[in-house]
């Protein structure tokens, strides 16, 4: 019977460790890259949408040399603001299920109006006419695809409400099932309340150790200085938040290594001394 108790206490202490953890990841997606305000801040936080800004005109250079017609005419047909508000649109389609278009009338208006002050279009034949038609809806499409690749967004919204279901469930119940384990630790070891401490302090010992080698492994395979994921603004987005919630799950495992340690010491230190205490009294009691 010792020995099976003993086995049920670490148990329950490695199912703590792993619904704290799960609790506390959950937390994390659920207020990071499942929150719409969250990604917002980080696009302004990361330059994105100057960078953004700056991919287009790149872009839009590809086609103009292979046109032949002079850099000018992608002048001013975009701007930082009006990538920020399109942004804003996407996010919109994939966080909350919209189905809301890039407007790209304006940019087709100023590259018109661009184009006529090098050239008489009213002097061009009509291929001549249709293929800068051409032209305008493929640098059109190149701004949009440069954002997003506006296709996925309603797969994307998908993922995200099932995702985010999951998490609102583990987050919801993880904290109960946590409370429940913890009662049945000190149920466990109501005569002895010292081992319920050192059970506790194994507890957030395993969670640091599982985080600092989960973070080992993702480093070792993972190189997350060289992501490239849609484009440069949006991998820099994605570098900042995953260095940023890499670092703040990092100092969660130091705390809990060290308050681990501390409790394991402490409750085994408590045992001991009780232990000792019972040995003396037992020594004084008649028939010693």
């Amino acid at each position: 019977m010792k020995y099976l108790l003993e086995i049920i206490r670490y148990l329950l202490a490695g199912l703590l460790a792993l619904v704290i953890l799960s609790v506390y990841i959950s937390n994390i997606a659920l207020s990071t890259v499942l929150s719409e305000g969250y990604v917002l801040s980080k696009l302004s936080d990361t330059n994105y949408y100057k960078k953004i800004y700056e991919d287009c005109n790149e872009n839009f250079k590809k086609y103009i040399m292979q046109s032949g017609l002079d850099e000018s005419i992608i002048d001013g047909i975009c701007s930082i603001n009006k990538i920020e508000e399109d942004t804003i649109i996407i996010l919109d389609n994939i966080y909350n299920g919209k189905n809301n278009n890039i407007d790209t009338e304006s940019i087709k208006e100023k590259l018109n109006n661009n184009i006529s002050l090098l050239i008489n279009v009213e002097e061009l034949t009509e291929e001549s006419k249709r293929s800068i038609e051409e032209f305008n809806q493929l640098i059109c499409d190149e701004y949009v695809n440069t954002l997003f690749h506006t296709k996925y967004e309603n797969k994307v919204y998908d993922y995200i409400i099932k995702i985010s279901k999951v998490l609102n469930i583990i987050n919801k119940y993880g904290r109960w099932i946590a409370l429940a384990i913890i009662f049945m630790i000190l149920t466990i070891n109501k005569k002895n309340p010292s081992r319920s401490i050192s059970i506790l302090g194994m507890s957030f010992l395993l969670i640091g150790l599982v985080i600092f080698y989960g973070k080992y492994i993702l480093l070792k395979n993972m190189q997350i200085d060289n992501i490239f994921f849609l484009s440069t603004g949006f991998s820099d987005m994605i570098k900042n938040v995953l260095n940023e919630n890499l670092n703040k799950i990092q100092k969660l495992a130091k705390v809990l290594s060290v308050l681990g340690v501390f409790f394991i010491v402490f409750g085994n230190a408590f045992q001991k001394k009780n232990s000792k205490i019972k040995k003396n009294k037992m020594l004084y009691l008649p028939g010693y």
